[in-house]
């Protein structure tokens, strides 16, 4: 607990400094819990989802991530760790059901329109903001965009570093 509080307070102190808000969230991102990250990358645009917060709340859990590309893209291409695929033309339907009939159909717990995590993504990003807009029709007014959707994450994991094998060099 106390240390959420000093993280609190770094942020304040911080966000007063005049550095670029940004530059302040990134800072403090990799120090963050979930829920400050969630908060710091909102605070990017509004509506909005940027790859490195993407990246941080993936690795933090708790995201509720929906891929609403069609099927056979997914099947193609791939697709992003921990996303459920809903196509664009089902979300209305989908996030009208039940909480029980949403997990019974999606393998995942519907979300709460009060939810901070609720990511949609497609392969460029328009689909997805189609999406933000339909569902926060229903009420989910903190949904937000992945805005690179597919085509950005796919071209981070082709130039993502691999972690290089350790050598253990012999001294004779």
């Amino acid at each position: 607990m106390a240390l959420r509080q000093v993280g609190k307070l770094t942020i304040s102190v911080i966000s007063r400094s005049g550095l670029p808000p940004l530059l302040c969230a990134r800072a403090i991102s990799a120090n963050a819990g979930p829920r400050e990250r969630i908060w710091n990358c909102s605070k990017e645009a509004k509506g909005e989802i940027h790859l490195n917060c993407l990246k941080d709340m993936l690795e933090d859990g708790g995201i509720q991530l929906f891929d609403v590309r069609e099927p056979y893209e997914v099947a193609s291409t791939g697709r992003i760790p921990k996303s459920i695929n809903i196509p664009l033309d089902d979300i209305i339907t989908a996030f009208k059901l039940s909480p029980e009939e949403f997990q019974t159909k999606y393998g995942s717990p519907k979300p709460k329109v009060t939810d901070e995590n609720l990511i949609f993504h497609c392969q460029s990003g328009r689909r997805a903001q189609k999406a933000v807009e339909r569902v926060q029709q229903l009420g989910f007014e903190k949904a937000c965009n992945f805005v690179g959707g597919w085509s950005e994450w796919e071209l981070y994991l082709k130039h993502k570093p691999k972690s290089a094998h350790r050598q253990i060099v012999k001294e004779h």
